[in-house]
């Protein structure tokens, strides 16, 4: 159905006129706010094309926002980083198919983008009509202009025509569809033992003076990860400990100023010699009441404004006047305050080096395990060694059953190495070497194995056929993306 019938039906002709040229006009003229970066600085260009900090920044800000709604602690440092690599390459990747898609000749209209626009099922309202307020609602969660959005639209809708095009040369033959279908229907079902360098950190632990000489040959090394860890974990904020009584209503029909009498008549008897720990667990309303009102190294960032400024400029042992609050009074007593410094690298620097030299060595180690004591040993008995394994802090795990072609495994799926040598394995074959994949080390067995039926693929040849074409276009259109952007003049 074409974007005027779509409009048309369920409504009349003035209306429609009207819907019609708010949605279509909206792309000819709010495209006008975008930023064209002229003034910003460059993160990298394709083709001679700029990808400035300013829209790098806005990608990188929502990409943050929506992996931080995933999660319950912050990122850190390094995902960060790992974040923002992978943001620019994606921006990388979009910004070269669509120079690629202008090149071929191709085009998206007005009318395109707006029909798009039409299809997003929460910009419309209940009677199927694209809603503005819905849009501008959206927009401001996004963080994005109308024409940014816009754009990002027309760029999305050129991609998928070049897609669409280019997966049309794509073809399979019959052979090739039966054994892919075979893989995916045979299932197979490893006993695997995962080994991450990380593990065995811990356990290097060398000598004074091997890690002195290395020290000494890893100087900028250690600077330069005492650099990248520095605002984490080396400028230390100003903190303080105090002890607190906080005293509220609690049930009782009692004003501020009642409660603030009370906090001056505490503070008399600790000015007099009263323990203060003590008239806190008896008084105090604060969880801190159990062990005597007691807080230490907050960090003066993260207090209460009021608090902070109740404590400011007084010394050790002090008292502050009551604190009143919203719905509380408070007596704190300062008892010790570190003010904001930085750890210098000559404190941390053995530590850094220790810590480095662990790293160096842990992929080292990891794989003298599995190649000299894991495999062999498994290989031996036939079965998994769970005390060597576990004696590592390590453990066997099981994929249960998957594809044989490697599509199934959940998050830890076997490296395609292992897989091919599973395949050809018998059951209860311990797999002949150890498979490495991202700097994990895996050792398995095949536990079991389950073959298809081959009168389904005669019978569904038809279905079976298309599904295989569909998977052989879509890696035919990355293998093709892949060499497109490799061949892009990319620079930083």
């Amino acid at each position: 159905m074409s974007i005027l019938e779509r409009i048309r039906s369920g409504t009349d002709a003035g209306p429609l006129n009207l819907l019609l040229w708010l949605v279509v006009a909206t792309f000819v003229f709010w495209g006008a706010g975008m930023t064209s970066g002229t003034q910003t600085a460059t993160v990298a260009t394709v083709n001679g094309e700029r990808i400035n900090a300013i829209e790098f920044a806005r990608a990188f800000d929502l990409s943050e926002r929506q992996m931080a709604a995933n999660r319950t602690e912050p990122m850190t440092q390094d995902e960060r980083e790992a974040l923002r690599e992978r943001v620019l390459q994606d921006m990388i990747r979009q910004r070269a198919l669509v120079q690629e898609a202008q090149a071929v000749g191709l085009e998206v209209s007005d009318a395109e983008v707006a029909e798009a626009l039409l299809d997003v099922p929460f910009l419309l309202n209940d009677e199927g009509r694209f809603d503005r307020r819905a849009y501008e609602q959206f927009l401001r969660r996004q963080g994005k202009t109308r024409g940014d959005f816009e754009a990002e639209l027309r760029e999305q809708l050129l991609v998928s025509k070049l897609q669409e095009l280019m997966i049309l040369g794509a073809s399979v033959a019959d052979p090739i569809v039966r054994r892919r279908w075979i893989e995916d229907n045979t299932k197979l079902d490893l006993a695997y033992v995962r080994i991450r360098p990380g593990a065995f950190r811990q356990a290097i632990t060398p000598d004074e003076a091997t890690l002195d000489t290395w020290t000494a040959a890893h100087e900028a090394e250690i600077q330069d990860r005492y650099e990248a860890d520095r605002a984490r974990l080396y400028d230390q904020p100003a903190t303080v400990s105090f002890t607190q009584i906080r005293l509220t209503a609690g049930g009782q029909d009692k004003g501020l100023a009642e409660l603030k009498a009370e906090a001056e008549a505490l503070a008399e008897q600790i000015a007099g010699g009263a323990d203060m720990g003590a008239l806190a667990q008896e008084h105090s309303d604060d969880p801190t009441a159990e062990v005597g009102g007691s807080r230490s190294d907050v960090r003066v960032d993260a207090m209460d404004a009021k608090l902070a400024a109740a404590l400011e400029g007084l010394e050790p042992g002090a008292l502050t006047a009551p604190i009143v609050g919203d719905n509380d009074v408070r007596l704190l007593r300062l008892d010790a305050r570190s003010e904001a410094h930085t750890i210098p690298l000559e404190e941390v620097s053995k530590d850094i080096a220790l810590a480095l030299y662990r790293e160096e060595e842990a992929p080292v180690a990891a794989a003298a395990f599995a190649d000299k004591e894991l495999l062999p040993s498994w290989k031996e008995t036939g079965v998994p060694p769970t005390d060597v394994v576990e004696a590592k802090g390590l453990r066997v795990d099981s994929t249960g059953p998957i594809p044989a072609s490697g599509t199934g495994g959940g998050l830890f799926r076997p490296p395609e190495a292992m897989l091919t040598d599973a395949r050809a394995a018998a059951k209860g074959d311990v797999l002949p070497e150890v498979y490495d994949q991202g700097g994990v080390l895996w050792v398995g067995q095949l536990v079991s194995r389950d073959d298809p039926d081959p009168s389904v693929l005669d019978e569904d040849g038809a279905v079976i056929r298309e599904q295989a074409l569909l998977r052989r276009r879509v890696e035919f259109f990355q293998a093709w993306v892949d060499d497109v952007v490799a061949k892009a003049d990319v620079t930083y």
